[in-house]
Protein backbone atom coordinates (compact mmCIF):
# COMPACT_ATOMS: atom_id res chain seq x y z
CA UNK A 1 0.00 0.00 0.00
CA UNK A 2 1.17 3.55 -0.44
CA UNK A 3 0.31 6.89 0.22
CA UNK A 4 0.84 10.04 -1.63
CA UNK A 5 -0.16 13.56 -1.53
CA UNK A 6 -0.26 15.87 -4.55
CA UNK A 7 -0.64 19.42 -3.43
CA UNK A 8 -1.61 22.10 -5.91
CA UNK A 9 -3.70 19.42 -7.83
CA UNK A 10 -7.21 19.54 -7.97
CA UNK A 11 -9.56 16.43 -8.23
CA UNK A 12 -10.41 17.72 -11.01
CA UNK A 13 -7.66 16.84 -12.62
CA UNK A 14 -7.82 13.18 -12.35
CA UNK A 15 -11.81 13.38 -13.70
CA UNK A 16 -10.53 14.94 -16.74
CA UNK A 17 -8.22 12.13 -17.44
CA UNK A 18 -11.08 9.28 -16.43
CA UNK A 19 -11.53 8.38 -20.25
CA UNK A 20 -8.52 6.44 -19.92
CA UNK A 21 -9.48 5.24 -16.19
CA UNK A 22 -10.51 1.25 -15.91
CA UNK A 23 -13.24 1.20 -13.15
CA UNK A 24 -13.38 4.62 -12.77
CA UNK A 25 -15.94 5.25 -9.70
CA UNK A 26 -17.23 8.85 -8.13
CA UNK A 27 -17.94 8.58 -5.00
CA UNK A 28 -17.69 9.97 -1.34
CA UNK A 29 -16.00 8.98 1.35
CA UNK A 30 -16.50 10.26 4.96
CA UNK A 31 -18.36 13.28 3.03
CA UNK A 32 -15.07 13.70 1.08
CA UNK A 33 -15.38 13.70 -2.57
CA UNK A 34 -13.16 10.38 -4.20
CA UNK A 35 -12.42 8.54 -6.94
CA UNK A 36 -11.76 5.15 -7.29
CA UNK A 37 -9.84 3.13 -10.19
CA UNK A 38 -9.01 -0.28 -10.00
CA UNK A 39 -7.34 -3.18 -12.65
CA UNK A 40 -9.29 -5.34 -14.45
CA UNK A 41 -8.74 -8.35 -12.49
CA UNK A 42 -9.08 -5.76 -9.51
CA UNK A 43 -5.78 -7.12 -8.31
CA UNK A 44 -4.62 -3.44 -7.86
CA UNK A 45 -6.70 0.11 -6.88
CA UNK A 46 -6.14 3.37 -6.49
CA UNK A 47 -8.09 5.76 -4.17
CA UNK A 48 -8.45 9.29 -4.54
CA UNK A 49 -9.60 11.90 -2.22
CA UNK A 50 -10.18 15.76 -2.55
CA UNK A 51 -9.34 17.19 1.02
CA UNK A 52 -9.23 20.81 0.11
CA UNK A 53 -9.29 23.05 -2.93
CA UNK A 54 -5.69 21.49 -4.29
CA UNK A 55 -4.95 18.73 -2.05
CA UNK A 56 -5.52 15.58 -3.21
CA UNK A 57 -4.08 12.50 -1.46
CA UNK A 58 -4.10 8.84 -3.48
CA UNK A 59 -4.07 5.23 -1.60
CA UNK A 60 -2.81 2.64 -4.10
CA UNK A 61 -2.94 -0.99 -3.29
CA UNK A 62 -1.89 -4.12 -5.04
CA UNK A 63 -1.91 -7.76 -3.97
CA UNK A 64 -0.71 -10.16 -5.60
CA UNK A 65 -2.97 -13.05 -3.71
CA UNK A 66 -4.81 -15.67 -5.36
CA UNK A 67 -7.10 -15.26 -2.69
CA UNK A 68 -10.20 -13.74 -4.10
CA UNK A 69 -11.34 -12.54 -0.79
CA UNK A 70 -8.60 -10.09 -0.73
CA UNK A 71 -9.83 -7.23 -2.84
CA UNK A 72 -7.62 -4.11 -3.64
CA UNK A 73 -10.34 -1.14 -3.69
CA UNK A 74 -12.08 -2.74 0.07
CA UNK A 75 -8.11 -2.18 1.14
CA UNK A 76 -7.50 0.61 -0.85
CA UNK A 77 -10.54 2.59 0.65
CA UNK A 78 -9.98 1.34 4.55
CA UNK A 79 -6.67 2.90 4.12
CA UNK A 80 -8.31 6.09 2.73
CA UNK A 81 -10.89 6.17 5.51
CA UNK A 82 -8.09 5.50 8.29
CA UNK A 83 -5.94 9.12 6.57
CA UNK A 84 -9.21 10.86 6.70
CA UNK A 85 -9.80 9.36 10.65
CA UNK A 86 -6.58 10.60 11.24
CA UNK A 87 -6.63 14.18 9.82
CA UNK A 88 -10.31 14.50 11.70
CA UNK A 89 -8.73 13.95 14.74
CA UNK A 90 -5.88 16.52 14.54
CA UNK A 91 -7.97 19.38 13.60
Amino acid sequence: MSFVLNVNQALSLITQGRDGMQGYLEFALRGYPAIRENSPRESSCAVYVGIAESQVFVIDFTTRSSDESVRACDVAQRGAEAVIDSLSSRS
